[in-house]
């Protein structure tokens, strides 16, 4: 079955076409891609989480999501406390 990985690296987003013999676990697409089963990000199908013991099918794409680099609330409270003028 053909399947899809996609992954964040240093220089932008790694996609990768792979075929697996089935049946087929999205641990073992991530072992194929190279990101070894106890790969510690969170992983997803089409936007949705799921576990690396999740079974895929022909045409799915395992994606593998980064940690966020700051929290959001945290970022939007910093703005409006610039935008914010003094009292």
């Amino acid at each position: 079955m053909k399947i899809e990985v996609l992954s964040h690296e240093a220089g932008g987003l790694r996609r990768l076409a792979l075929e697996l013999p089935e049946p087929a676990t999205v641990g073992s697409a991530l072992a194929a891609a190279g990101l070894g089963r106890d790969c510690e990000a969170r992983v997803g199908m089409f936007g949705r989480l799921c576990s690396a013991d999740e079974a895929i099918s022909e045409g799915t794409r395992v994606e593998v999501y980064r940690p966020l680099l700051a929290d959001p609330k945290q970022v939007r409270r910093q703005r409006a406390r610039i935008r914010r003028p003094q009292a």
